[in-house]
């Protein structure tokens, strides 16, 4: 089969998911094409040893204001956000326009950085694959509170208070868009029955399960010796809970409590 691939992910597992696959598709004799915006991270995991052609997309994205401006800070950066979408969407259509140009089988899409479900997926006519490895998590998981979330002073209370509509329009504008994007994939993908469930608890659709495999040839008892430590690898997020295992571990006798080492 004849593939375009998109993506605009960065270094993590969902950059592993989408190098493996291109890896698995290329080695079992399929044509795949990359497309993607600069933004995406292909300094990790590479796929250009993988797939044929490699179509990259210039995309400047504005960062947050770094400056002191009491006030007006988060509403700043609410307009670099609107302005950061749009540009977005403008690389989304050319990309889409140039992969419809061309007679692929289907798109194989991954997630985008920005909106998690791509902008491409709206603007596609040729038949689109989606591997959606989870919805956003902010929108869709309980709130954990945490001691160090909670304003320290008066003024701190305040100043959240006045930021409130700034965060409220960005993350009300992000979870929009990324259901309206999800619902034109013509097949949703994802890795487990958990994240299928998650994806109908969100977003009321249906996802096929794909499971991940794992490289045996490298994945196997090396009969190192063992050590007193607990390995936790992710990244560095709230998301990740890495408070639960320091409290887990703290219950542990300090006798024989094991170091933590986090991988992030």
């Amino acid at each position: 089969m004849k593939i375009a691939l998109y993506h605009n992910l960065t270094s993590g597992g969902s950059k592993r998911e989408a190098f493996e696959f291109t890896k698995s598709l290329a080695v079992a004799g399929h044509y795949v094409d990359l497309y993607c915006p600069t933004t995406a991270n292909e300094v990790f995991l590479p796929l250009a040893h993988y797939v044929k052609q490699t179509f990259k997309y210039p995309l400047y994205l504005q960062p947050p204001f770094k400056g002191r401006l009491p006030g007006f800070r988060k509403y700043i950066d609410l307009l670099a956000f609107g302005l950061n979408l749009q540009r977005l969407q403008q690389v989304s259509r050319r990309i889409a326009e140039d992969i419809d140009s061309q007679v692929y089988d289907f798109v194989f899409v991954h997630h985008d950085q920005i909106v998690q479900s791509p902008y491409l997926l709206r603007y596609l006519q040729t038949p689109s694959v989606y591997f959606c490895a989870e919805p956003m998590r902010q929108f869709y998981e309980p709130h954990i509170d945490r001691e160090y979330d909670k304003p320290q002073a008066r003024s701190e209370f305040f100043q959240r208070k006045w930021y409130a509509p700034a965060r409220w329009l960005q993350a009300w504008a992000t979870k929009h868009i990324d259901q309206q994007n999800v619902k034109r994939a013509n097949l949703l993908l994802t890795n487990s029955y958990f994240s299928a469930e998650s994806i109908y608890r969100a977003y009321g659709l249906r996802s096929q399960v794909v499971y991940l495999g794992v490289d045996a040839d490298k994945f196997k008892p090396l009969n190192y010796l063992k050590g007193n430590y607990v390995l936790s690898v992710g990244a560095v997020s709230p998301f990740k809970n890495f408070d639960f295992i320091i409290e887990a571990i703290s219950y542990v006798p300090q006798t024989i409590r094991p170091s933590l080492i986090i991988v992030g």
